[in-house]
C-alpha cells in the first residue's frame, strides 16, 4: 500500500546510512588490521614478542573504532595536527592541541555514560541473536565476543554529556568565539574546526544511524560491573 512505501523507503535509507558509517569505521580501522596481519606473519616466523605486540595493538585499534565518536576523534587528530603544522599563528596551534584533547575527552565521557547505563537498558548479545559467527574484515567467520549497545542507549548517552557536561559546553562556547576570531583574520581553521564539530554533533544528536555501530567486549562489560545481556533489541529495565 501507499502508506507502507514511505516506511520502506525510510528503512532502506536507514540501512544505507548504517553501512556508510560502518564503512567509515572499517577504513579508520585499517592500521589495526595491518597490525593484526603483521602479527599473523610473525607467528609463522615464530617471532613471539613482535607477534604479541602487533596483535595487542591491532585489537586495541579495532576496539577503539567500535566506540562512539571514533571517526570524530580520528578526524579531529588529523585536523589538529595539520593546524599545528601548517599555521604560523600560535593561537591556532594552541587551539588545534585543545581540539585534539577535547575529542578524546568527549568520547571518553560518552563511553563512560554508556557503560554505566547498561543496568537500565541491557546490551544485546549478538550470539543470542543467531549471530554467533560473524564475518571478520578479512572475510573469514569468527565467533562473536561482542555486545551490541542499543541505539537508544548510545544516543541518550551522547545527549546527556552534550547537554550537561560543563567542559563540553565550555568548549563549544570557546569554539564559536574562535570561529569568529578566525573569520576576522581570514584564517580557515576556525571554519574547519567548527564545521567538523557541528556536523558530528548534529549527526549523533539527531540520527540513530551513527548509534547503530557501537559494540563492547563482553569482558569489558563484566569488568564494568553488572554484566547484563539481552537476546533481542527490545529491552525493558532489569
Amino acid at each position: 500500500s501507499s502508506s507502507q512505501q514511505p516506511a520502506a523507503s525510510v528503512d532502506s535509507a536507514y540501512s544505507t546510512m548504517i553501512y556508510i558509517f560502518q564503512g567509515a569505521q572499517h577504513i579508520c580501522s585499517l592500521p589495526g588490521l595491518l597490525c593484526q596481519a603483521i602479527g599473523n606473519f610473525c607467528a609463522q616466523l615464530n617471532c613471539k614478542p613482535i607477534q604479541e605486540c602487533c596483535e595487542s595493538a591491532g585489537k586495541q585499534c579495532a576496539h577503539f573504532m567500535e566506540r562512539p565518536l571514533s571517526t570524530y576523534v580520528v578526524f579531529s587528530v588529523v585536523l589538529g595536527v595539520m593546524a599545528i603544522a601548517t599555521d604560523s599563528e600560535w593561537h591556532v596551534q594552541f587551539f588545534g592541541l585543545i581540539y585534539i584533547c577535547f575529542a578524546f575527552y568527549f568520547q571518553h565521557k560518552v563511553w563512560k555514560q554508556i557503560v554505566e547505563s547498561q543496568d537500565e537498558r541491557p546490551f544485546i548479545d549478538e550470539a543470542m541473536e543467531g549471530q554467533a559467527t560473524r564475518t571478520s574484515p578479512w572475510g573469514s567467520p569468527s565467533a562473536s565476543s561482542k555486545l551490541r549497545v542499543p541505539q537508544e542507549t548510545v544516543q541518550e548517552a551522547f545527549k546527556t554529556v552534550f547537554l550537561h557536561d560543563f567542559i563540553v559546553l565550555g568548549f563549544f562556547v570557546v569554539l564559536v568565539l574562535f570561529f569568529f576570531w578566525s573569520f576576522s583574520k581570514s584564517d580557515p581553521w576556525g571554519f574547519l574546526f567548527f564545521s567538523a564539530a557541528a556536523t558530528y554533533s548534529l549527526a549523533w544528536y539527531c540520527c540513530k544511524c551513527c548509534a547503530g555501530t557501537v559494540r563492547i567486549d563482553k569482558e569489558e562489560a563484566m569488568n564494568a560491573g553488572g554484566f547484563n545481556k539481552a537476546p533481542t533489541g527490545e529491552m525493558s529495565p532489569r
